[in-house]
């Protein structure tokens, strides 16, 4: 589902940039993608939650997610890593821009922030080998989210200066982070 999932961002990404894609290869990835959101439990391990987090974000950019999909993992969103948090507030985001749960989220990421003189970061608790994650790629997503939702933040600047300063020869230190 995981993959699945990136494949089917990919394919929403490249038709909000012009390219044709097939509409049955999405609507497929898509029934695909609904059919393997299973849901969650509140014992269940942090990468699950991030994974649901990110397919939500997924369905909510191909405008298909419903409201009630977001309820059980806002309401456990203690087991959310920080990016998983930035993928739900997206998501809730792009379903309502009043929606209050966003303010809580959001709250949530800008405590999180680790100032330096590098500039802003942020720093998860442990590692999400199952979904790929790193600290430089949840600075990366909780920025887009700020970027989407809060632009004037002064946090966005700063999250850009840290993330430029931590650059390996013009990218970073896996495909995951770069992309």
């Amino acid at each position: 589902p995981q993959t699945s999932a990136y494949v089917i961002y990919g394919l929403i990404e490249a038709k909000e940039s012009g390219y044709e894609i097939s509409g049955t290869a999405l609507e497929n990835g898509i029934t695909y993608l609904r059919r393997n959101l299973v849901g969650i439990r509140r014992n269940d391990a942090s990468w699950r939650f991030n994974r649901r987090a990110f397919m939500l974000y997924v369905l909510a950019r191909a405008q298909q997610l419903d409201a009630g999909e977001t309820n059980s993992i806002f309401e456990n969103r203690e087991a959310l890593d920080l990016y998983g948090k930035a993928y739900l507030a997206q998501a809730l985001y792009m379903l309502d821009p009043q929606d209050s749960r966003i303010a809580t989220l959001m709250s949530d990421l800008e405590t999180a922030t680790v100032l330096s003189a590098a500039g802003a970061h942020w720093e998860e608790s442990s590692h999400d080998y199952w979904n790929w994650n790193s600290d430089t790629r949840t600075t990366a997503i909780v920025l887009n989210a700020f970027v989407q939702m809060d632009s004037k933040n002064p946090i966005t600047a700063n999250a850009v200066r840290w993330l430029m300063a931590h650059r390996e020869g013009g990218h970073w230190y896996s495909t995951q982070e770069t992309t």
